[in-house]
This record gives C-alpha cells, sequence and structure tokens, in this order.
C-alpha cells in the first residue's frame, strides 16, 4: 500500500468535483426518468415515502456518522505509520456493521406496514397508499446493508487520498437504477416495484466498482478482526455523538416527510424531485469540498500543524462559496425553467412543473446555509469533537418542526421547503461561530472580502441573465426552452466568469487552487 497522497485542497476538490458532477449528472437522469414514469402520482408518493427511511438510515449510520468517525481515527493511523492497524480497523468495522445495519435491515423489513404508519400517516386517508408503501419499502431497505459496506469502502479510500474512485461510484448506482427501472416497467405488478428493484440492484454496482481499488491498495473487508482493538474503541465513542448529531438532522426530514403526507397528493414527491436540483451543485461542489476538507484537518490536528489547518478552513469555505453562490443565486431566480426542462415530460406536466418549482425556490434559499455545514463540520470532527455539532443539531431541529407546523398550511410544499432552508442556515451560522470560540478558526478579512465579491459578481449575472430572460419570453416545447434555458444560463456563467479573467482576483485565485498540484 502506497503513503496516502499530498496534493492542494482545490485539485482534491477538483477532482472529487469532476467525479461527483458525473454521479449527479446520471442522478440528475435517473429523477428525469422516474418523473417521466410517475409524474405527481400517489405511486410517486408511495415510492419516495418508502425510500425515505432507507436513505436517511444511510445518512445516519454509513455516509455521515461513520465517515465522521471512522475517517479521522483511519487517518490518524495511516499518518502515524501504523498500515496494518489500519486495516485490521477497516476489517473490524466491516464486521461490526455487517451485523448491526442486517439486523437493522430484518426489523425493518418484518414492521414495514407500522414503518409506514408512523413516517406517513396521512396515506391512511387514500386507499391502498399505505399497503403499496409498505410493499416497496420490503424491496428497498435490503439495499441499506450492501450500501453501509460501500460506504466504509468509500471512508477508506478517502483517508488514503483516492477520492475519484468512491466519488465516482454513485456513477454506477445510477446507471444499474436506471436500467432496472426502464427494462423491468412492464414486468411488474404494479409497475413501480422496478424502481424499488432497482435500488438494491444499483447498491451492488456501486460496491462493486470501488472493490478492486481497495484490494490494491492493499484493505479488504475479511479477514481477522479485533473488536476490542483501541482504535475500534476511538470510533465507537465518536461514533455515538455524531449518530445523535445527524438523528436529529434526519429528523427535520422526517417531520417533513408526515406533514407533506396530509398535504395535497403529490406534495411529497414534489419536495423530492426539488430537493434533487438543489442537492445537485451541492453535492457537486459541497460535499466534494467537505470529503477532501475532512482527512486533510485530521492529519494536520494529528500533527499540530496549526497553520495548515487555518488555511485549510479559510481556502474551503472560499472553494465552495466561489462555486455554490452562483448556483444558489440562479435556482431562486430561474427555479421554473430548470424544473420544466429537466421534470416536464411524460407523466409529469404543467402542474407538476410549478407545484415543483415553488419547492425548489425555497430550497434553494438554503444552499449557502448547507454548503456551509458540510465545509465547517469537518473541522469539529478532525478534532475528535462529533458533540459539538449535535447540541446545534437540536436546535436546528427544533426550529426545522416549528417552521413546519407554521408554513404547511399557507405556503404548502413551499413552507416545508423554506423551514428547512431556515433551520439549515441557522445550523451553519451555530457551527462556525463556536469553530471560532473553541478552537480559534476564523475567516480572514480576505476571505471575507472574496466572499462577498462572489456575491456581488452572483447578482450582476443573475440581473444580466434575467434580461436575456425576458428577451425570450416563454417558449413552449422541450427545444425552444431548452434553448432558453441554455441563453440564460450561458449569459449568467459569461457574467460571472468575466472577474476570473482580472488580474489578483479572488476568481482567478479560486481556479487556481483547482489547477494546482500539491
Amino acid at each position: 500500500m502506497s503513503k496516502p497522497k499530498t496534493e492542494s485542497l482545490g485539485r482534491s476538490s477538483g477532482k472529487i468535483s469532476l467525479a461527483t458532477a458525473g454521479s449527479r449528472v446520471t442522478g440528475l437522469l435517473r429523477e428525469t426518468v422516474f418523473a417521466y414514469l410517475l409524474g405527481g402520482s400517489l405511486a410517486a408518493d408511495a415510492y419516495f415515502a418508502a425510500t425515505r427511511l432507507p436513505n436517511l438510515l444511510r445518512d445516519l449510520f454509513a455516509e455521515g456518522a461513520l465517515g465522521s468517525a471512522f475517517v479521522p481515527v483511519l487517518s490518524d493511523a495511516l499518518a502515524r505509520g501504523e498500515v496494518e492497524q489500519a486495516r485490521r480497523l477497516v476489517r473490524s468495522m466491516a464486521w461490526l456493521l455487517a451485523w448491526s445495519v442486517g439486523l437493522i435491515v430484518a426489523l425493518c423489513v418484518l414492521c414495514a406496514p407500522w414503518l409506514v404508519a408512523g413516517l406517513a400517516p396521512g396515506f391512511a386517508g387514500v386507499p391502498g397508499k399505505v399497503e403499496l408503501t409498505a410493499s416497496l419499502v420490503r424491496w428497498t431497505f435490503p439495499y441499506l446493508w450492501v450500501v453501509s459496506l460501500s460506504a466504509l469502502v468509500a471512508g477508506t479510500l478517502n483517508s488514503l487520498r483516492r477520492f475519484g474512485i468512491p466519488a465516482a461510484a454513485p456513477i454506477f448506482f445510477n446507471i444499474g437504477h436506471i436500467l432496472t427501472a426502464v427494462l423491468f416497467w412492464t414486468v411488474f405488478d404494479p409497475p413501480v416495484l422496478a424502481l424499488a428493484v432497482g435500488v438494491l440492484l444499483g447498491s451492488g454496482c456501486q460496491l462493486l466498482f470501488q472493490w478492486p481499488v481497495l484490494k490494491r491498495e492493499g484493505f479488504s473487508l475479511f479477514g481477522p478482526v479485533a473488536l476490542r482493538d483501541p482504535l475500534v474503541g476511538r470510533v465507537l465513542r465518536l461514533l455515538f455523538p455524531a449518530v445523535l448529531g445527524l438523528a436529529a438532522l434526519q429528523l427535520n426530514n422526517l417531520a417533513t416527510t408526515v406533514i407533506a403526507s396530509f398535504l395535497a397528493e403529490g406534495s411529497l414527491a414534489y419536495l423530492n424531485y426539488a430537493f434533487r436540483l438543489m442537492h445537485f451543485p451541492l453535492g457537486v461542489f459541497a460535499v466534494a469540498v467537505g470529503t477532501a476538507v475532512l482527512p486533510r484537518a485530521s492529519e494536520a490536528v494529528a500533527k499540530g500543524e496549526r497553520d495548515v489547518l487555518s488555511s485549510t478552513f479559510g481556502d474551503g469555505l472560499r472553494l465552495a462559496a466561489f462555486l455554490v453562490i452562483p448556483a444558489a443565486l440562479f435556482l431562486v431566480a430561474f427555479p421554473r425553467e430548470v424544473v420544466s426542462v429537466v421534470y416536464e415530460h411524460g407523466a409529469f406536466g404543467p402542474a407538476d412543473t410549478e407545484a415543483t418549482s415553488w419547492a425548489l425556490r425555497f430550497y434553494a434559499l438554503g444552499l449557502l446555509g448547507y454548503t456551509g455545514v458540510r465545509v465547517v463540520a469537518p473541522f469539529f470532527y478532525a478534532h475528535k469533537d462529533t458533540r459539538t455539532p449535535v447540541r446545534y443539531a437540536m436546535i436546528a431541529v427544533g426550529t426545522n418542526v416549528i417552521l413546519n407546523v407554521a408554513l404547511a398550511v399557507p405556503m404548502g410544499a413551499g413552507g416545508l421547503a423554506l423551514a428547512n432552508a431556515i433551520s439549515g442556515t441557522l445550523n451553519f451560522v451555530l457551527l462556525r461561530r463556536r469553530l471560532g470560540t473553541q478552537y480559534g478558526l476564523s475567516l480572514s478579512r480576505e476571505v471575507w472580502r472574496d466572499l462577498a465579491g462572489f456575491m456581488f459578481t452572483g447578482l450582476v449575472a443573475t440581473l444580466a441573465a434575467f434580461g436575456v430572460s425576458l428577451l425570450c419570453g416563454t417558449p413552449e416545447g422541450f427545444a425552444p426552452e431548452l434553448l432558453a434555458l441554455g441563453a440564460v444560463g450561458g449569459t449568467f456563467v459569461l457574467v460571472y466568469a468575466l472577474p476570473v479573467w482580472r488580474k489578483g482576483s479572488a476568481a482567478r485565485s479560486v481556479i487556481r487552487q483547482l489547477l494546482k498540484r500539491g
């Protein structure tokens, strides 16, 4: 096994962004196919409700808490040259994960009707909706077991600075899911079961894609384990507070699902479609930066390199903001144009476009907050502090639930999206302030100036794009709408990119970071 590679944060983030962009594009294609097949129907609500809980548990145990607890400990061991101990840690965590998640899957499959009753109580008022959702739960839940092991492999590769492979792995999940849905849509009765089966097959493709690279690095999920190993104990001590914190965050999504089940038919589907569009830039840019930051920050803490830690913090936020600010402004200003081009096909009609656009605009308002949490939280994990994010997550959850109840009736699905955006932004503000007071990590005046510059340029680009949209009018048909969106989006990108060419600009500095080799 080679020593973990060293390269700039910008270049690491750039690699992840490129790979993640492929996964997000195929993910968006997957959602487009689902919108074509399902629209805003009863089956769409049932499918998205059925996949909500396994996806929440995936974020909780696999891609969330496990990453925040496992990656710092493994990175520490590798930084100290404890290669064999690191290999044993990976095998031991795989054993624990396989048995614990397997038990959870078995219980949830057996208790599917009761899970649906608690997750979407409003479905009981529609004949057949609870039964269909419970059937989909039974088909989709086993995927949690496979994707949890896949997340462990991804965390190991990230600790080895092999960022590209785990970032690209979801491409194979999406392709497997799409092919299963399309090829078997007419085979299953009801057809929506094809989507549920595709979840399991796609997750298997995701794991198999990463496996050969893990083997080449000298690691495996099989072999002798040591459950009393001190490294395992460190992971578990960090894991439980992280689970509590992420569980609090996931309560936001559960509260949204419960309340949406009482709203008009299709509300849950519209929220899902809107969230996927909002999550595209979040996944490509913010998650990429956060993924690159965690092992780098963990290593800096382990070595006591305070300057490296501070520069990583400033560079991480600046990189993410440069890429996410324009995406947020564009989605707030032009949600209908984006939704129409991406989703309005087949069973997804103009009314579905309007409802999804309404939710998307409010989700996009929180994009900067979601991004900030993704970038800032790893610095707490790097200090082996998984408790502080828990406290602020609880505050965010309480805020979200109160706002959900207050905004659901007057604003419908859009009110639930706005509540989520406000609570996410509040979480970021609290975390950033605490990071400064507790660990002395704050943003320099230069970084603040850069962030303000990105926002100003983004607003100018939005005004320019709005002018072009007025000239385009309201085109009808996919081709004219696509051309109009291309003109509006092209104008926005061109105006936003102009400062890149100005010598000494912050934007140009960010581009250099993305291309720089460490």
